[in-house]
């Protein structure tokens, strides 16, 4: 648990690779295959479910009625599954995606699902209609199922039967996302929104872009909406940085971890930087507005008015208007 502010934001583990499913009575069919499917699984959008429900406002301090939800990377992701899943509608007040895409990222078909359960079992030694596959496979320890699977393998050149599934379209617990989005068929809720400089694909990759093209959309639709762009980087380690900041460096800034993440290399201006993102964050998870005591106003992105606020490199927030690529 991290403790920002006088608020509890509380931090569960969702990212279990290919043990991120489980069959249970909830799973109408029974074939074997969709029960590998299920089971190798990247998250689950109805255990978040769960879990936000067990940790509801009155839990945490605070009135009922003022639950958010917040995430970053494979967690933004998941952000948008809760926000357009039936299972989840009036959940939670307001939601905050970081480095999340835009709802579409590397979502897989229950077919593709089905396939990479088939293939997992048949690597061990196990058909696919076996009677048996489920029992067999909860014989084998948590690293052998595993394997070399990582954050840094997760982006190398796919193989052409893998063996693991990121989260499954099913029509029930997670659906189109941009398709929702487009039909207004979502949880209505104010959304914060935004991506590193330097993220994941680049500048002008899927993790900057997917910001914009969701602030777009959902602006669109009468959201409430704020985006940003952190391209701080911390001092010690700018020289190694170039390009700006890369994929989930803003997380110990926004939550005020300096001290884990750079122990003494924290300097007096990553300090001040993380004040006064941590403020945008924690006033926006208490009002659904952004704001910072002696900073820069952050304005709501509007369509014909796409304002973004900049965490900018020089320790500073900054709101510029973004037309364009965003650059």
């Amino acid at each position: 648990m991290i403790d920002i502010h006088h608020l509890p934001p509380r931090r569960k583990a969702f990212r279990f690779g290919k043990g991120g499913y489980y069959a249970g009575d909830d799973f109408k069919n029974k074939r074997i295959k969709n029960t590998l499917s299920i089971l190798l699984g990247y998250m689950t959008p109805r255990g978040a479910k769960l879990a936000a429900r067990g940790l509801n406002a009155s839990s945490m301090g605070g009135p009922m009625g003022s639950m958010s939800s917040n995430s970053q990377s494979a967690g933004g992701m998941s952000i948008h599954t809760l926000l357009t899943s039936p299972l989840s509608q009036s959940l939670f007040q307001k939601a905050v995606i970081q480095s999340g895409g835009d709802g579409h990222l590397m979502m897989n078909s229950l077919a593709k699902a089905q396939q990479a359960g088939e293939t997992f079992a048949a690597n061990r030694g196990i058909a696919a209609d076996d009677p048996q596959a489920i029992e067999k496979l909860r014989q084998f320890p948590a690293d052998k199922i595993m394997g070399d699977l990582n954050m840094n393998t997760l982006f190398q050149k796919p193989s052409a039967k893998p063996d693991f599934t990121m989260p499954m379209v099913d029509g029930k617990v997670a659906v189109d996302a941009m398709d929702a989005y487009r039909k207004g068929h979502f949880t209505h809720v104010p959304v914060m929104v935004g991506a590193t400089s330097d993220d994941l694909f680049g500048a002008n990759g899927a993790m900057v872009q997917g910001a914009k093209s969701i602030a777009d959309l959902l602006a669109s639709k009468g959201v409430p909406l704020y985006r940003y762009r952190f391209s701080y980087v911390a001092e010690s380690e700018q020289a190694a940085n170039p390009k700006g900041a890369k994929h989930a460096s803003d997380i110990p800034f926004f939550f005020t971890t300096l001290d884990q993440r750079f122990g003494t290399r924290a300097t007096l201006r990553d300090q001040a930087l993380s004040t006064l993102a941590s403020d945008y964050l924690v006033n926006f998870v208490k009002s659904g507005t952004p704001a910072s005591r002696g900073a820069a106003q952050w304005p709501a992105y509007q369509p014909g008015q796409p304002f973004t606020l900049d965490f900018t490199g020089h320790g500073k927030a900054s709101v510029f208007r973004d037309d364009g690529s965003g650059q």
